[in-house]
């Protein structure tokens, strides 16, 4: 499955680790059959122009796709509303990108990784995204912190 997201996504986009914005994720732990898409990088799916999350993160276990994870970086204050268009950016680029097949079998976790919590977390406010019939709410992490793996 990783074989054909790759075919359609050039080096150029790729990165090796999930960092920028004063704020990076630990991959301690995450699969290490994985691709990871930096939208901010040339050849992106996405351009410049479009809402979009930082990173898409596709990890495979087995020959079958065992996590998709869109994820955006924040060190200082934001909108939770504006992070969850960017993460839903993101798994709309990540339906698009993954052969049907695969798509019952994935495990979908769109990520925040921040250093402030946002007010809407506090009060218990729950934003979601869609990807597919997946809808999730969103995980946010510290900054630093390992994704959460299920």
């Amino acid at each position: 499955m990783l074989a054909a997201v790759r075919s359609q996504v050039p080096p150029s986009c790729t990165a090796e680790s999930i960092r920028g914005q004063g704020c990076r994720v630990s991959l301690a732990g995450a699969p290490a059959d994985r691709l990871i898409i930096d939208f901010d990088k040339p050849g992106s799916p996405l351009s410049q122009g479009d809402t979009r999350c930082d990173y898409l993160l596709l990890a495979e276990a087995c020959g079958t796709v065992g996590l998709v994870a869109p994820v955006e970086l924040k060190s200082g204050n934001f909108d939770f509303a504006a992070v969850q268009r960017q993460l839903q950016a993101g798994a709309e680029i990540a339906e698009q990108l993954i052969p049907d097949e695969f798509k019952p079998q994935v495990q979908f976790l769109p990520i925040l990784a921040s250093l402030n919590v946002p007010k809407a977390a506090r009060t218990g406010t729950r934003y979601d995204v869609r990807m597919g019939s997946k809808l999730e709410p969103i995980r946010r992490i510290r900054c630093g912190a390992p994704l959460p793996l299920p």
